[in-house]
């Protein structure tokens, strides 16, 4: 099976369709004159970036392969301009038994092949990363002569696009009335869980045309287009990730407010008078240094802490999603503790009290899987040879088996005075607790898909 990928970049493009169809013609070409009998599927991707993985008919044909199959694209540039996602694209594609084909290109697999595709690879990189500089220049520009160079926000629409590039963004009266009605409930003191609440009960759409969320609330009440002021470059953006603060333009454009300025500045004055809290103590995270994620073994850090309870997360997933969203409320996390002494006894929690060693073990034998999982990646990506990696990978298996005899031998007997392992009775007794936990708690092991708590004491010091 031969599995036609066409890609164009810009909705324009895809519109006018004279691209689409050049690769659509050469690609049944190519397949007629190397492949007469075998069948072409097309996956066409309209006015999507090269420059991001996140494109629907790419996973599409991603999960549509099989053994045997080809990939055919007009150029290597359709299956994406990242080096790296590129790398990424043809191991997955090995993987599934497939093999890539370019039109227009040929790159053998001697070493002059492989230098060339990779100098191709970053060619396209190279011309993406030019364009958006270069757009990125020309959006300022206008900016700072005072047009409109983005996309409207919720209760606008666009409704002139002048041959010079000018946009001129009308009120949408529905969605400026639903503007209107968080505004006075946010003056009038419900928080954004509420007001999110009694906007799904009423079936209002979200900006996307789903719920509203209590983020999605706050961002409404601070956004400050609504009484006329239109800001661009507010943030930094790098492949549709925001990486930090910009430098802002606030454009001079004259458009209709949705609220009035005195409301603004009331809305103003109510997030800061929110957001900040004089004379409140500033409270510890109970559980922040030895809460583990279960299931990749990271730390789990504090994900909301400015109420009454913390809620935590894991840290991996926060960072990079590379793990499953494992969080945990702090309230059900002291319900689970006190449930487990009271099932077990302080007695039987104080005899499986955790040996340190242990746990430096585990986490050596997961940095070591984890660094044997990078070279596999590198090899399949063709970043390294099987020459390279061969004595790598056999190094790791000959260390992991030493740390996991390690791990299976006779853990020293620890003993935990009783009187210390003790809860508290109430969760608000922020002091006591933190005091249990530093005295007595070494780990714990939260997995949200089992539900399950594993609770490791610490090991005293000799007296």
């Amino acid at each position: 099976m031969i599995r036609s990928y066409i890609r164009v970049s810009t909705k324009k493009q895809a519109d006018e369709g004279d691209s689409l169809a050049v690769q659509q013609i050469d690609a049944s070409e190519w397949a007629s004159r190397h492949q007469p009998n075998t069948d072409i599927v097309e996956y066409i991707e309209p006015g999507l970036s090269g420059s991001t993985l996140d494109r629907p008919v790419l996973q599409e044909m991603l999960a549509d392969l099989e053994d045997g199959d080809i990939v055919l694209v007009w150029r290597l540039d359709r299956l994406s301009r990242d080096m790296i996602d590129r790398a990424v694209l043809k191991a997955e594609i090995a993987t599934a038994g497939g093999k890539i084909h370019a039109v227009h290109q040929q790159f053998d697999e001697s070493p002059e092949g492989w230098m060339m595709e990779g100098l191709d690879g970053l060619m396209s990189e190279y011309e993406i990363r030019k364009i958006g500089l270069r757009t990125k220049i020309v959006l300022r520009r206008k900016a700072e002569r005072g047009d409109l160079v983005t996309a409207p926000p919720y209760g606008y629409r666009t409704v002139k696009r002048e041959a010079g590039g000018t946009v001129e963004w009308a009120i949408v009266p529905e969605e400026a009335e639903v503007v209107g009605l968080i505004d006075a409930f946010y003056l009038h003191g419900w928080g954004g869980p509420r007001i999110a609440d009694h906007l799904n009960a009423q079936r209002t759409p979200s900006p996307s045309g789903g719920r509203w969320s209590p983020g999605g609330v706050r961002a409404i009440v601070g956004r400050s287009t609504y009484h006329g002021e239109v800001v661009y470059g507010r943030q930094r953006w790098e492949k549709h990730q925001r990486v930090g603060a910009g430098d802002p333009v606030i454009s001079t454009v004259d458009i209709e407010p949705i609220r009035t300025t005195d409301t603004w500045i009331r809305l103003e004055g109510e997030r800061r008078k929110r957001n900040s809290h004089p004379g409140r103590p500033r409270r510890r995270s109970p559980f922040g240094s030895v809460l583990q994620c279960g299931v990749c073994g990271s730390g789990m850090q504090v994900e909301v802490s400015k109420r009454i309870y913390y809620s935590y997360i894991c840290s991996a997933s926060k960072k990079d999603g590379s793990c499953i969203r494992n969080s945990i409320s702090e309230r059900r996390l002291v319900g689970l503790i006190r449930s487990q002494v009271d099932a077990h006894g302080h007695a039987d929690m104080v005899a499986n009290a955790t040996d340190p060693d242990s746990d430096r073990v585990e986490k050596d034998l997961a940095a070591l899987e984890l660094r044997r999982q990078r070279l596999i990646t590198a090899f399949e990506s063709g970043v390294m040879t099987l020459d390279d990696v061969a004595p790598r990978l056999e190094r790791f298996s000959q260390r992991r088996d030493e740390l996991e005899s390690a791990l299976k031998a006779e853990p020293a007997s620890v003993n935990v005075p009783i009187a210390k392992v003790m809860l508290v009775n109430d969760i608000d007794d922020r002091e006591t607790l933190t005091g249990w936990v530093d005295d007595v708690v070494d780990r714990l092991v939260w997995t949200k898909g089992t539900g399950s708590l594993e609770i490791r004491l610490k090991a005293p010091s000799e007296s």
